[in-house]
């Protein structure tokens, strides 16, 4: 499914009829008219995010149903070279709103969130500012909501902060209650996936950055235009790699490390003793790195092209 639907046809009216419809209102009004939208990588992305989710749960006997899902899309605005043109030229706001309305067409159960900026999203000091004024808050409101076993954001309660200081749940009822207690294992049943393919560097990297606490599951789109050339979706275009995958693990003691790894270790040490060793007998010498005469060895013949220093 990767035609988007017009509300038209959404209701059952041809297509057909309705161009005819429009084609003389477009004649003499300067309103743009979209017959049709393809969304691609929607198409190839929300059936494998869905199918990931029915094949987690249903091992538990939990109906896809019956998980609550949400979409949250980021849009903004790049900053243009020739300052003549438009900031909002190349704002994909509008894009994020026709996404919205083929996601609820085709999966009315998935909830869309959709969070825009309005600063450059090229600059990486404005990109770390998004994430932590606006996206992440969002994201976290509904992390909170799930670990307390409450309405989620979009379902009409808000969170009211008493004079004394004791946080309380309003209901659409207009009734007050306490808050649930906060669920430290929310992470068991609360999970968060990031999809991304070659935006902004600045945009992607503080996302993922800002997500770690959450330890998400990546969609990356490595191939963005077999629609384009071949008039097909894909699902190989897309790798999903877990956040183990991902993530580079931080430096750490060599005696914390297995046996293997200590290995290499002490036998890289011996390595470099010995390098040290071979270059202190050809400076007792009188040998240079770039300089005359014979050596005992060929760590003369190594170094690098600019900095005339020896390579181990």
């Amino acid at each position: 499914a990767s035609k988007a639907s017009t509300p038209n046809e959404i209701h059952g009216k041809k297509e057909d009829e309705y161009d005819e419809e429009k084609k003389g209102e477009c004649e003499s009004s300067n309103d743009l008219y979209l017959n049709a939208i393809f969304f691609p990588l929607l198409a190839t992305l929300l059936p494998r995010w869905t199918n990931q989710i029915e094949e987690k749960y249903n091992s538990l006997s939990i109906s896809s149903h019956q998980i609550k899902k949400i979409v949250i899309l980021c849009s903004g605005v790049g900053t243009p070279r020739n300052w003549t043109h438009s900031i909002t030229g190349n704002s994909t706001q509008a894009l994020a709103e026709l996404m919205e309305m083929f996601i609820t067409a085709l999966y009315p159960d998935v909830t869309v969130v959709r969070v825009h900026s309005d600063t450059n999203i090229f600059r990486y000091d404005e990109n770390i500012s998004f994430v932590k004024r606006e996206l992440m808050p969002v994201i976290d409101a509904y992390r909170d909501a799930h670990a307390r076993n409450e309405a989620y954001p979009d379902e009409k309660e808000e969170i009211q902060l008493l004079e004394d200081k004791e946080m309380v749940v309003v209901d659409s009822n207009r009734r007050r209650r306490r808050r649930n207690p906060f669920d430290p294992d929310w992470k068991k049943s609360f999970a968060v996936t990031l999809s991304f393919a070659d935006g902004s560097p600045a945009r992607t990297h503080a996302i993922q950055a800002s997500l770690r606490p959450y330890k998400p599951t990546y969609f990356h789109f490595w191939q963005l235009k077999t629609f384009w050339h071949e008039s097909k979706i894909c699902d190989d275009d897309i790798e999903v790699h877990s956040f183990e995958d991902m993530e580079t693990v931080p430096a750490m003691e060599v005696n914390q490390t297995n046996e293997k790894v200590q290995l290499v270790v002490e036998e890289m040490k011996k390595f470099h003793a010995h390098f040290l060793e071979a270059l202190k007998e050809d400076e007792e010498e009188g040998l240079s790195i770039d300089g005359g005469g014979v050596s005992k060895n060929d760590i003369r013949q190594f170094w690098l092209r600019k900095t005339k220093k020896p390579v181990l």
